[in-house]
Protein backbone atom coordinates (compact mmCIF):
# COMPACT_ATOMS: atom_id res chain seq x y z
CA UNK A 1 0.00 0.00 0.00
CA UNK A 2 2.95 2.39 0.97
CA UNK A 3 4.28 2.04 -2.66
CA UNK A 4 0.72 2.44 -4.19
CA UNK A 5 -0.41 5.70 -2.30
CA UNK A 6 3.26 7.14 -3.08
CA UNK A 7 3.21 5.98 -6.90
CA UNK A 8 -0.26 7.47 -7.27
CA UNK A 9 0.85 11.02 -5.88
CA UNK A 10 4.10 10.92 -8.62
CA UNK A 11 1.74 10.25 -11.39
CA UNK A 12 -0.81 13.16 -9.83
CA UNK A 13 2.58 15.67 -9.78
CA UNK A 14 3.15 14.57 -13.49
CA UNK A 15 -0.09 15.02 -14.38
CA UNK A 16 -0.43 18.43 -12.96
CA UNK A 17 2.83 19.09 -14.91
CA UNK A 18 1.45 18.01 -18.41
CA UNK A 19 -1.93 19.67 -17.90
CA UNK A 20 0.03 23.38 -17.14
CA UNK A 21 -3.18 26.08 -17.16
CA UNK A 22 -6.02 23.85 -18.44
CA UNK A 23 -5.96 22.05 -15.00
CA UNK A 24 -7.55 25.43 -13.02
CA UNK A 25 -10.36 25.24 -15.35
CA UNK A 26 -13.47 25.84 -13.29
CA UNK A 27 -16.03 23.33 -14.74
CA UNK A 28 -18.20 23.06 -12.06
CA UNK A 29 -20.58 25.78 -11.02
CA UNK A 30 -21.80 25.21 -7.52
CA UNK A 31 -22.73 27.47 -4.24
CA UNK A 32 -19.77 29.71 -3.10
CA UNK A 33 -18.55 27.25 -0.58
CA UNK A 34 -16.68 24.94 -3.18
CA UNK A 35 -14.70 25.03 -6.38
CA UNK A 36 -14.73 22.66 -8.83
CA UNK A 37 -11.80 22.26 -11.39
CA UNK A 38 -10.76 19.99 -14.29
CA UNK A 39 -7.63 19.28 -11.67
CA UNK A 40 -10.82 17.92 -9.50
CA UNK A 41 -11.55 15.44 -12.17
CA UNK A 42 -8.29 14.65 -13.91
CA UNK A 43 -6.45 13.88 -10.67
CA UNK A 44 -9.60 12.19 -8.69
CA UNK A 45 -9.79 9.69 -11.54
CA UNK A 46 -5.89 9.16 -11.88
CA UNK A 47 -5.73 8.92 -8.13
CA UNK A 48 -8.88 6.33 -7.91
CA UNK A 49 -7.67 3.88 -10.85
CA UNK A 50 -4.10 3.66 -10.06
CA UNK A 51 -5.07 2.44 -6.29
CA UNK A 52 -7.76 0.20 -7.87
CA UNK A 53 -5.47 -1.32 -10.28
CA UNK A 54 -2.49 -2.05 -7.74
CA UNK A 55 -4.14 -3.24 -4.65
CA UNK A 56 -6.77 -5.75 -4.64
CA UNK A 57 -10.23 -5.52 -2.76
CA UNK A 58 -9.78 -1.82 -1.87
CA UNK A 59 -12.84 0.52 -2.13
CA UNK A 60 -11.63 4.15 -2.84
CA UNK A 61 -14.04 7.32 -1.86
CA UNK A 62 -13.61 10.94 -3.41
CA UNK A 63 -15.74 14.39 -3.48
CA UNK A 64 -16.08 14.23 -7.42
CA UNK A 65 -15.91 10.41 -8.03
CA UNK A 66 -17.86 8.86 -5.20
CA UNK A 67 -17.28 4.92 -4.02
CA UNK A 68 -15.67 2.77 -6.51
CA UNK A 69 -14.34 -0.70 -5.83
CA UNK A 70 -12.40 -3.23 -7.16
CA UNK A 71 -14.29 -6.15 -4.52
CA UNK A 72 -15.68 -9.29 -6.33
CA UNK A 73 -18.96 -11.06 -4.96
CA UNK A 74 -18.37 -12.59 -1.35
CA UNK A 75 -14.70 -10.76 -0.94
CA UNK A 76 -14.39 -9.03 2.35
CA UNK A 77 -12.22 -5.36 2.04
CA UNK A 78 -8.80 -4.98 2.68
CA UNK A 79 -8.08 -1.42 2.37
CA UNK A 80 -10.64 1.70 2.84
CA UNK A 81 -9.55 4.55 0.76
CA UNK A 82 -10.71 8.26 1.04
CA UNK A 83 -9.33 10.58 -1.16
CA UNK A 84 -9.20 14.60 -1.53
CA UNK A 85 -8.76 14.78 -5.18
CA UNK A 86 -7.46 18.29 -4.82
CA UNK A 87 -7.69 20.40 -1.56
CA UNK A 88 -6.89 24.40 -1.70
CA UNK A 89 -8.60 24.20 -4.92
CA UNK A 90 -9.30 28.21 -5.22
CA UNK A 91 -5.44 28.33 -4.58
CA UNK A 92 -4.72 26.48 -7.78
CA UNK A 93 -7.28 28.55 -9.23
CA UNK A 94 -6.08 31.77 -8.34
CA UNK A 95 -2.02 31.32 -7.13
CA UNK A 96 -0.24 30.58 -10.44
CA UNK A 97 1.88 27.84 -8.38
CA UNK A 98 2.69 29.92 -5.68
CA UNK A 99 -0.07 29.05 -3.50
CA UNK A 100 -0.12 25.36 -1.54
CA UNK A 101 -2.55 23.14 -3.33
CA UNK A 102 -2.35 19.53 -2.58
CA UNK A 103 -3.78 15.98 -2.94
CA UNK A 104 -4.54 13.41 -0.26
CA UNK A 105 -4.75 9.96 0.21
CA UNK A 106 -5.33 8.08 3.64
CA UNK A 107 -6.11 4.21 3.70
CA UNK A 108 -7.98 2.22 6.33
CA UNK A 109 -7.19 -1.07 7.84
CA UNK A 110 -10.01 -3.34 6.64
CA UNK A 111 -9.68 -5.60 9.30
CA UNK A 112 -10.76 -3.42 11.39
CA UNK A 113 -14.01 -2.46 9.88
CA UNK A 114 -17.06 -2.98 12.11
CA UNK A 115 -20.58 -2.11 11.06
CA UNK A 116 -20.82 1.31 12.32
CA UNK A 117 -17.55 1.28 10.05
CA UNK A 118 -14.12 2.62 10.37
CA UNK A 119 -12.93 4.52 13.19
CA UNK A 120 -10.53 7.39 12.89
CA UNK A 121 -7.83 4.96 15.01
CA UNK A 122 -8.41 2.86 12.27
CA UNK A 123 -6.07 4.22 9.65
CA UNK A 124 -2.97 2.10 8.10
CA UNK A 125 -1.47 4.78 5.81
CA UNK A 126 -1.77 8.78 4.79
CA UNK A 127 -0.05 10.83 2.70
CA UNK A 128 -0.66 14.18 0.71
CA UNK A 129 1.64 15.90 -2.14
CA UNK A 130 1.93 19.51 -2.29
CA UNK A 131 2.04 20.35 -5.96
CA UNK A 132 3.55 24.34 -5.19
CA UNK A 133 6.27 22.91 -3.59
CA UNK A 134 7.06 19.48 -4.98
CA UNK A 135 7.22 17.43 -1.73
CA UNK A 136 5.36 14.27 -0.32
CA UNK A 137 3.95 14.05 2.85
CA UNK A 138 3.87 10.55 4.37
CA UNK A 139 3.29 8.24 7.21
CA UNK A 140 1.36 5.02 8.38
CA UNK A 141 0.91 3.37 11.60
CA UNK A 142 3.57 2.58 13.76
CA UNK A 143 6.45 4.57 11.93
CA UNK A 144 6.45 7.25 14.53
CA UNK A 145 7.28 10.01 12.19
CA UNK A 146 6.16 12.33 9.32
CA UNK A 147 8.31 11.52 6.29
CA UNK A 148 9.07 14.15 3.59
CA UNK A 149 9.44 13.00 0.36
CA UNK A 150 10.51 14.95 -3.20
CA UNK A 151 8.03 13.93 -6.76
CA UNK A 152 11.57 11.52 -7.49
CA UNK A 153 10.50 9.76 -4.02
CA UNK A 154 14.24 10.50 -2.68
CA UNK A 155 13.72 11.38 0.86
CA UNK A 156 14.25 14.62 2.20
CA UNK A 157 13.80 14.58 5.58
CA UNK A 158 11.49 13.65 8.66
CA UNK A 159 9.19 15.15 11.93
CA UNK A 160 11.99 13.88 14.24
CA UNK A 161 14.72 16.08 12.35
CA UNK A 162 12.44 19.29 13.14
CA UNK A 163 12.90 19.13 17.22
CA UNK A 164 13.00 23.20 18.17
CA UNK A 165 9.83 23.69 19.94
CA UNK A 166 8.76 27.49 20.26
CA UNK A 167 5.88 26.77 21.93
CA UNK A 168 7.04 28.53 24.85
CA UNK A 169 7.33 31.61 23.22
CA UNK A 170 4.38 31.63 21.06
CA UNK A 171 2.04 28.81 19.86
CA UNK A 172 1.44 28.65 16.02
CA UNK A 173 -1.76 27.32 15.09
CA UNK A 174 -2.80 26.14 11.56
CA UNK A 175 -6.46 27.25 10.93
CA UNK A 176 -9.69 27.91 8.72
CA UNK A 177 -10.51 31.31 8.84
CA UNK A 178 -13.51 30.76 6.92
CA UNK A 179 -14.98 28.28 8.89
CA UNK A 180 -14.44 30.17 11.92
CA UNK A 181 -15.49 33.51 10.74
CA UNK A 182 -17.87 32.61 8.23
CA UNK A 183 -20.07 30.21 10.19
CA UNK A 184 -18.77 26.92 9.57
CA UNK A 185 -20.83 24.92 7.20
CA UNK A 186 -22.43 28.81 5.35
CA UNK A 187 -18.58 28.76 3.97
CA UNK A 188 -19.04 32.47 2.57
CA UNK A 189 -22.30 34.30 3.02
CA UNK A 190 -22.23 37.71 4.16
CA UNK A 191 -25.01 37.44 7.14
CA UNK A 192 -26.52 34.42 9.49
CA UNK A 193 -29.60 35.45 10.75
CA UNK A 194 -29.01 39.60 9.93
CA UNK A 195 -26.47 39.74 11.15
CA UNK A 196 -23.13 39.95 9.49
CA UNK A 197 -20.76 37.42 10.34
CA UNK A 198 -17.68 39.31 11.12
CA UNK A 199 -19.97 40.94 14.34
CA UNK A 200 -20.90 37.61 15.53
CA UNK A 201 -18.32 36.00 18.69
CA UNK A 202 -16.88 32.70 17.71
CA UNK A 203 -15.29 30.28 19.92
CA UNK A 204 -12.20 30.60 19.03
CA UNK A 205 -11.56 34.63 19.64
CA UNK A 206 -9.49 34.26 22.33
CA UNK A 207 -7.42 31.73 21.17
CA UNK A 208 -6.66 33.56 18.24
CA UNK A 209 -6.24 36.69 20.42
CA UNK A 210 -3.21 34.34 22.66
CA UNK A 211 -1.73 32.98 19.49
CA UNK A 212 -0.79 33.13 16.10
CA UNK A 213 -3.14 31.56 13.37
CA UNK A 214 -2.38 30.82 10.71
CA UNK A 215 -3.96 29.98 7.17
CA UNK A 216 -2.82 28.78 3.27
CA UNK A 217 -6.04 28.02 2.62
CA UNK A 218 -5.29 24.22 1.94
CA UNK A 219 -6.55 22.58 4.82
CA UNK A 220 -4.24 19.12 3.96
CA UNK A 221 -0.91 21.35 3.25
CA UNK A 222 -1.70 22.81 7.17
CA UNK A 223 -2.28 19.39 8.36
CA UNK A 224 1.08 18.36 6.87
CA UNK A 225 2.70 21.46 8.09
CA UNK A 226 1.41 19.89 11.98
CA UNK A 227 2.92 16.79 10.89
CA UNK A 228 6.43 18.10 10.44
CA UNK A 229 6.34 20.26 13.32
CA UNK A 230 6.55 23.57 11.59
CA UNK A 231 2.92 24.22 12.92
CA UNK A 232 2.43 23.59 16.67
CA UNK A 233 -1.04 22.43 16.50
CA UNK A 234 -4.14 22.56 14.69
CA UNK A 235 -8.00 24.29 15.51
CA UNK A 236 -10.67 25.09 13.84
CA UNK A 237 -14.46 25.32 14.66
CA UNK A 238 -16.28 23.89 11.55
CA UNK A 239 -14.25 21.06 9.30
CA UNK A 240 -15.68 18.61 7.02
CA UNK A 241 -14.46 15.34 7.67
CA UNK A 242 -13.19 13.98 4.53
CA UNK A 243 -9.99 15.07 4.65
CA UNK A 244 -9.44 14.80 8.93
CA UNK A 245 -8.09 11.90 8.95
CA UNK A 246 -4.75 12.94 7.42
CA UNK A 247 -4.49 15.00 10.16
CA UNK A 248 -5.22 12.27 12.65
CA UNK A 249 -2.87 9.84 11.62
CA UNK A 250 -0.11 12.76 11.42
CA UNK A 251 -0.88 14.32 14.99
CA UNK A 252 -0.86 10.27 16.36
CA UNK A 253 2.56 9.29 14.47
CA UNK A 254 4.37 12.28 16.02
CA UNK A 255 3.06 11.86 19.74
CA UNK A 256 0.28 14.03 19.85
CA UNK A 257 -3.29 14.18 20.52
CA UNK A 258 -6.72 15.25 18.77
CA UNK A 259 -9.99 16.20 20.31
CA UNK A 260 -13.20 17.94 19.74
CA UNK A 261 -13.91 21.16 21.66
CA UNK A 262 -15.98 19.22 23.98
CA UNK A 263 -12.66 17.41 24.81
CA UNK A 264 -13.77 14.20 23.14
CA UNK A 265 -10.79 12.33 21.64
CA UNK A 266 -11.08 11.12 17.68
CA UNK A 267 -9.92 7.47 18.12
CA UNK A 268 -12.94 6.18 18.96
CA UNK A 269 -15.08 8.83 16.69
CA UNK A 270 -16.41 6.54 13.49
CA UNK A 271 -14.87 8.62 10.18
CA UNK A 272 -17.78 9.90 8.13
CA UNK A 273 -16.71 10.72 4.43
CA UNK A 274 -19.53 13.26 3.85
CA UNK A 275 -19.92 14.66 7.37
CA UNK A 276 -19.31 18.36 8.04
CA UNK A 277 -18.89 20.44 10.54
CA UNK A 278 -16.21 19.18 12.74
CA UNK A 279 -14.98 20.68 15.72
CA UNK A 280 -10.91 19.75 16.43
CA UNK A 281 -7.87 20.55 18.22
CA UNK A 282 -5.11 18.94 17.42
CA UNK A 283 -1.36 19.08 19.15
CA UNK A 284 1.30 17.98 21.60
CA UNK A 285 -0.81 17.77 24.99
CA UNK A 286 0.40 21.01 26.36
CA UNK A 287 -0.82 23.07 22.94
CA UNK A 288 -4.50 20.68 23.36
CA UNK A 289 -4.91 21.88 26.80
CA UNK A 290 -4.00 25.46 26.50
CA UNK A 291 -6.13 25.89 23.47
CA UNK A 292 -8.99 23.99 24.86
CA UNK A 293 -8.85 26.05 28.13
CA UNK A 294 -9.11 29.18 26.14
CA UNK A 295 -11.94 27.67 23.88
CA UNK A 296 -13.77 26.67 27.02
CA UNK A 297 -13.33 30.18 28.44
CA UNK A 298 -14.38 31.93 25.12
CA UNK A 299 -17.29 29.97 24.92
CA UNK A 300 -18.40 30.90 28.57
CA UNK A 301 -17.64 34.23 27.79
CA UNK A 302 -20.22 34.00 24.63
CA UNK A 303 -22.76 32.31 26.85
CA UNK A 304 -22.68 35.37 29.42
CA UNK A 305 -22.29 38.07 26.06
CA UNK A 306 -25.88 36.16 24.67
CA UNK A 307 -27.71 36.04 28.05
CA UNK A 308 -26.87 39.81 28.31
CA UNK A 309 -27.74 40.73 24.87
CA UNK A 310 -30.94 39.04 25.53
CA UNK A 311 -31.90 40.57 28.88
CA UNK A 312 -30.78 43.72 26.92
CA UNK A 313 -33.11 42.74 24.15
CA UNK A 314 -36.11 42.02 26.31
CA UNK A 315 -35.42 45.52 28.36
CA UNK A 316 -35.67 47.19 24.39
CA UNK A 317 -39.13 45.23 24.06
CA UNK A 318 -40.52 46.39 27.60
CA UNK A 319 -39.68 49.69 26.78
CA UNK A 320 -40.94 49.79 23.56
CA UNK A 321 -43.92 48.27 24.77
CA UNK A 322 -44.02 50.91 27.90
CA UNK A 323 -44.09 53.83 25.18
CA UNK A 324 -47.00 52.29 23.00
CA UNK A 325 -49.38 52.31 26.11
CA UNK A 326 -47.86 55.91 27.37
CA UNK A 327 -48.97 56.86 23.72
CA UNK A 328 -52.12 55.30 24.03
CA UNK A 329 -53.00 56.76 27.22
CA UNK A 330 -51.42 60.35 26.01
CA UNK A 331 -54.29 59.45 23.36
CA UNK A 332 -56.92 58.53 25.39
CA UNK A 333 -56.45 61.67 27.60
CA UNK A 334 -56.27 63.80 25.02
CA UNK A 335 -59.78 62.88 23.51
CA UNK A 336 -61.11 62.64 26.68
CA UNK A 337 -60.05 66.31 27.59
CA UNK A 338 -61.52 67.31 24.01
CA UNK A 339 -64.81 65.46 24.80
CA UNK A 340 -64.80 67.71 27.71
CA UNK A 341 -63.89 70.94 26.02
CA UNK A 342 -67.01 70.28 23.76
CA UNK A 343 -69.10 69.78 27.14
CA UNK A 344 -67.96 73.03 28.42
CA UNK A 345 -68.46 74.95 25.21
CA UNK A 346 -72.34 73.11 24.72
CA UNK A 347 -73.55 73.95 28.01
CA UNK A 348 -71.75 77.66 27.44
CA UNK A 349 -73.70 77.95 24.73
CA UNK A 350 -77.35 76.64 26.54
CA UNK A 351 -76.73 79.57 29.21
CA UNK A 352 -76.69 82.49 26.95
CA UNK A 353 -79.69 81.10 24.67
CA UNK A 354 -83.54 82.36 25.97
CA UNK A 355 -84.06 79.25 27.70
CA UNK A 356 -81.30 78.67 28.95
CA UNK A 357 -80.46 82.11 30.70
CA UNK A 358 -84.59 81.70 32.00
CA UNK A 359 -83.47 78.33 33.62
CA UNK A 360 -80.21 79.43 34.76
CA UNK A 361 -81.39 82.57 35.81
CA UNK A 362 -83.74 80.97 38.28
CA UNK A 363 -81.14 78.48 39.30
CA UNK A 364 -78.67 80.85 40.03
CA UNK A 365 -81.47 83.11 42.00
CA UNK A 366 -82.35 80.57 44.02
CA UNK A 367 -79.07 79.49 44.74
CA UNK A 368 -78.74 82.99 46.16
CA UNK A 369 -81.23 83.35 48.24
CA UNK A 370 -80.78 79.88 49.89
CA UNK A 371 -77.31 81.26 50.93
CA UNK A 372 -78.62 84.06 52.03
CA UNK A 373 -81.29 82.41 54.37
CA UNK A 374 -78.39 80.03 55.60
CA UNK A 375 -76.18 83.06 56.25
CA UNK A 376 -79.00 84.32 58.46
CA UNK A 377 -79.44 80.92 60.28
CA UNK A 378 -82.74 80.87 58.51
CA UNK A 379 -84.06 77.33 57.45
CA UNK A 380 -83.41 76.74 53.96
CA UNK A 381 -86.67 76.38 51.62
Amino acid sequence: MRDAILNALVKAADRDEEMGGKLNQRVKNGNKKDVVTQGDIEIGDLITQHLLESIPRITVESEEHGKQTNLLDGEEEKYYVAIDDIDGTNNLRVGKGFLAYCSMIVAFDGSKKTEDGYKYSDYSHAACLDYASGKIFYTEKGLGKVEVYDINLKKMGDSLENVQDNSNLAITLSTDLVSTFRGGLLGYEETKGGTPVSKIPTDLDLTFRENAAVDSACSVYEYAMVGVGIRNGYVSAGKKQHELPMLYAFIKETGGEMVDFDGVPYDDKIYEFKAGNASVIAGNSKVVEKVKKSIDAQIQSNKEEVKRRQEYDELKAENERLKIKNSELSKSLSEANSRMKKSIEFVEAVKKSPLGQLFFGKKIKTFEDDSKRISEGKDVR
